[in-house]
């Protein structure tokens, strides 16, 4: 089965400003530069004539229904998405660089998948690490009040 090209969007890294290639459906994508995670925004909208969802990225201004090829185009209050940035997605992230050639001619793409850490998990060592360096305690803080145990 002859491997079908991959359609891809182009985002700028929030981080650096360079402009990356990532798959369409990626969450985010994580630069290879500076390693900043920009969240990809999407929003969907429905075909006009086949009710097929579609998920786009913000900002496309026409789309075309994988489903039945209806071209519909996009209203800009729709593709403007949400006042408010959202927060990245805890999911994959897919970097996607430009093909190459190799010796043979073979074109060779380069995709890379991984998972994105919560941010706590990064700033803070493990629990038990915390825990020798006298940073954690298993008991909860005190509320300024104490409990007697009741006799039965």
């Amino acid at each position: 089965m002859p491997h079908q090209p991959q359609s891809t969007g182009q985002i700028t890294c929030q981080g650096c400003h360079v402009t990356l290639a990532y798959p369409i459906g990626a969450p985010s994508v994580r630069c290879p530069m500076c390693t900043t995670v920009t969240p990809v925004q999407q929003f969907s909208v429905t075909c006009v004539c086949c009710r097929c969802i579609l998920i786009l990225p913000q900002n496309t201004s026409l789309a075309m229904c994988p489903r039945c090829r209806t071209v519909m185009s996009i209203p800009a209050s729709i593709r403007e998405g949400h006042s408010g940035p959202q927060a990245p997605p805890k999911q994959c992230v897919y970097i996607d660089r430009p093909p190459t050639v190799d010796a043979s001619g073979v074109k060779v793409s380069h995709l890379a998948v991984g998972t994105k850490l919560d941010d706590d998990q990064q700033a803070r060592p493990p629990v038990d690490q915390q825990r020798r360096e006298g940073g954690a305690s298993e008991q909860p803080p005190s509320s300024g009040t104490s409990r007697r145990p009741q006799a039965a």
